[in-house]
């Protein structure tokens, strides 16, 4: 059985949670209408070469909502790097101590660490970030058990140790 996290099953998760994240920001509930939004996995799960691109390049999702242009801070360098930092660590970055912070890294926090799931938001108050971080994580676990439950249904009788 192949990896069950891969960049369709991620990018239909966070389309399916779209119009929620479009209805909390109408609603108020996110004070802001921009931000981005990264999703990758801790680096057992997802491990990425050491070059300047590597990554970036082995996010499964690097989107945004609203226009990433208006705000006054480079909002999607700031979700890349809290999502790094959380994958390199394993933890959401409002549980980091300062000991876990290297040259580079972003001080603000706003990240979501579930079974191995890294998402980080940018554009929102640190809070609603991690909010908004959480939500996405919790629809890719949900579309990954949803994979990984259908791949077994279809090859019962087979080993599932692949």
């Amino acid at each position: 059985m192949g990896a069950v996290l891969s960049t369709v099953l991620v990018t239909d998760a966070f389309m399916a949670m779209r119009p929620a994240l479009e209805a909390a920001i109408a609603s108020g509930l996110v004070t802001r209408p921009d931000m981005a939004i990264v999703v990758t996995a801790t680096r057992e799960i997802n491990p990425w070469p050491d070059t300047p691109d590597g990554f970036r390049a082995a996010c499964y999702l690097v989107s945004s909502v609203g226009d990433l242009s208006r705000p006054a801070y480079p909002n999607m360098e700031i979700a890349l790097k809290k999502a790094e930092l959380s994958a390199r660590t394993g933890r959401a970055t409002a549980e980091l101590p300062p000991q876990y912070l290297a040259v580079g890294d972003t001080v603000f926090w706003g990240s979501a660490v579930l079974g191995g799931i890294v998402v980080a938001c940018a554009g929102l108050e640190e809070r609603q970030d991690e909010m908004v971080s959480y939500w996405i994580a919790a629809a890719v676990q949900a579309a990954a058990k949803a994979e990984f439950h259908g791949r077994l249904a279809r090859q019962l009788g087979e080993s599932f140790i692949r």
